[in-house]
């Protein structure tokens, strides 16, 4: 559906300002125009936009944020994201960076604790020793991949994409080549938090 609503945003945009795009090659120039978005059809609403030579830009804290995502800054690159998974759209993230073409886009890699904004790591969510947390890793990969080495351990916890989800934390395994990427679902200990006490695991 979102799609869909960016599609069809994109073709009224590009009807709205097509005598826009033949302005002044030099400079700036800025505009509010009358959007339809397909998921409320029949009622304009409003865009900002900038021209610049024979580019359109539209304000990006607007669209992201009418089509439900979190936009924010942190001095390098805007970035917009989304973090609640009842909100039918994918958890993300995406860094636009300032004076550059580059953008980074990752799903369900990173995680926040709402209440003081830290990003979380591994080691905030899983409460155990070092050798519990090696433990139950080597437990779940055992379950869900194959029996790892040492080293396939640490690779696991520095170098794998792992999130919070419906069901636990998260990791996103690639195996190989010839083999679509794994996940492995270490489950939650208690309805009531994050914290996975993994020695509950282990028992």
């Amino acid at each position: 559906m979102k799609k869909t609503i960016s599609l069809f945003l994109a073709l009224v945009l590009l009807m709205s300002v097509f005598s826009l795009v033949f302005a002044d090659e030099i400079g700036e120039q800025y505009y509010t125009v009358k959007v339809e978005y397909s998921d409320n059809v029949g009622k304009k609403e409003q865009l900002n936009l900038m021209v610049q030579g024979y580019n359109v830009y539209v304000d990006a804290k607007m669209l992201a944020e009418r089509f439900g995502y979190t936009f924010g800054e942190n001095g390098n690159c805007a970035v917009i994201f989304n973090k609640d998974m009842s909100n039918g759209l994918p958890v993300s993230i995406s860094e636009f960076e300032y004076n550059s073409t580059r953008v980074s886009h990752t799903e369900k890699a990173l995680n926040f604790d709402i209440s003081t904004g830290k990003e979380l790591t591994y080691l905030d969510i899983l409460d155990g020793t070092n050798a519990e947390i090696d433990a139950v890793l080597r437990l779940y990969l055992e379950k869900f991949v194959y029996s790892p080495t040492e080293v396939q351990i640490e690779d696991l916890k520095q170098y794998t994409a792992y999130t919070l989800c419906d069901d636990g934390l998260c990791f996103y395994y690639n195996v190989g080549d010839a083999v679509s990427r794994q996940e492995i679902v270490i489950p939650y200990t208690s309805e009531d938090t994050y914290i996975i006490t993994v020695t509950d695991l282990l028992n």
